[in-house]
């Protein structure tokens, strides 16, 4: 596939104001080959924007690299690698995703990121699945944080966090506050800490496909 691009658009007219290209970005379906066979493997980076527009961040997919894009002009201020261990064997709590992956024919690797209302934290979090496939025709799976990053005064692990048994490549955060995070786990919507996302409360909504976070509604 083409090389992944970051686009800025005028929305007023349309017009591109700015472009850039990540050649070195893995993105999208990919043929690729190993002892038992081709298989098209899913690259997805994690992408977010600061919320004052500034910087850009996005994370590679296939190591823990995190490049920052200053913003309108696309330029790409700086490259970090997160250091972090060894991936660890995770279960399969974490397939409601890759679930749509497999359905395609292959393994996925997926990043994730989310930043704090403020933009002083990142929440990150890769996801991989590796061939040959299982029996059962999965692919063995690994996951390497999620991981709390501090933005200033430059992008940098602060520490990992060890969240119980959520789906860590969808936390929900709001805009407009950093008092909780949210996530899901199985047929729950959890409030978590942000320091460190240890259980504040949760509520069992039963089945869910998406979760939107905003501000309170008016008393």
């Amino acid at each position: 596939p083409p090389a992944p691009q970051l686009v800025s658009i005028d929305v007023a007219t349309g017009d591109i104001i700015a472009e850039r290209s990540f050649p070195e970005i893995l993105d999208g379906s990919r043929l690729e080959h190993d002892p038992s066979g081709d298989h098209y493997a899913q690259y997805a980076p994690g992408v977010v924007m600061r919320p004052d527009g500034q910087e850009m961040y996005i994370a590679y997919p296939d190591s823990d690299q995190i490049a920052y894009v200053q913003l309108p002009g696309m330029n790409v201020a700086g490259r970090t690698q997160i250091d972090t261990p060894q991936a660890s064997l995770i279960g399969r709590f974490l397939s409601l995703l890759a679930g749509k992956a497999e359905a395609k024919g292959g393994p996925t690797t997926r990043a994730s990121l989310h930043t704090s209302a403020d933009g002083s934290s990142l929440y990150y979090s890769r996801y991989i699945e590796q061939p040959p496939q299982n029996s059962d025709g999965t692919y063995p799976s690994t996951a390497v944080g999620p991981w709390l990053l501090s933005t200033e005064p430059s992008l940098h692990g602060v520490k990992q966090l060890d969240p119980p048994n959520i789906d860590t490549q969808r936390l929900f955060l709001s805009d407009v506050s950093d008092k909780y995070v949210f996530a899901l786990r199985r047929s729950q919507v959890l409030v978590l800490d942000p320091g460190d996302l240890h259980d504040v409360s949760s509520y069992d909504v039963g089945t869910v496909f998406d979760l939107v976070v905003g501000p309170a509604p008016p008393p």
